[in-house]
């Protein structure tokens, strides 16, 4: 999927985009729901794409001061994403603007849109082994001493 194709569809999500309960994912839903299951697939890759490139200790640091908030911190990312280019773009070049654990910050359900679209249109589980993982602390580069 296009860098420019993946935004677009993130820019379908409205309301807050920093926190689940406070964003409306419908029309992402819908529009992912009329794209072949290849497309849907290549959207959770581009997105697991830049959550990894989101997972380092440089950007943890200025989210938590200790350790361990795995989910926490995998939903942070997202909601970053969540919260489109301009945003992801400045939060990957400067890890200190990355939301502190303190701030409401929880897309978890950018994450679940596509698995769920993906099932509907196929009867089968997302294959994402193909993907990089999005899983916190998987990135080794990211976390190198």
């Amino acid at each position: 999927m296009s860098n420019s194709a993946f935004w677009s569809l993130i820019d379908l999500i409205s309301g807050d985009r920093w926190d689940d309960e406070r964003s409306d994912y419908s029309a992402l839903e819908a529009k992912l729901c009329q794209m072949p299951s290849e497309q849907v697939r290549a959207f959770y890759e581009a997105l697991a794409e830049r959550a990894h490139a989101l997972d380092t200790r440089a950007h943890y640091a200025a989210f938590a001061y200790f350790p361990g908030l795995a989910d926490t911190f995998l939903y942070a990312r997202l909601a970053v994403i969540a919260n489109g280019e301009d945003v992801y773009r400045h939060v990957l070049a400067t890890p200190s603007a990355f939301p502190a654990r303190s701030r409401s910050a929880w897309a978890e359900r950018l994450l679940v849109v596509p698995m769920e679209v993906y099932r509907s249109a196929t009867g089968a589980d997302l294959d994402t082994s193909a993907a990089p993982d999005l899983e916190s602390f998987s990135n080794r580069d990211g976390w190198r001493d």
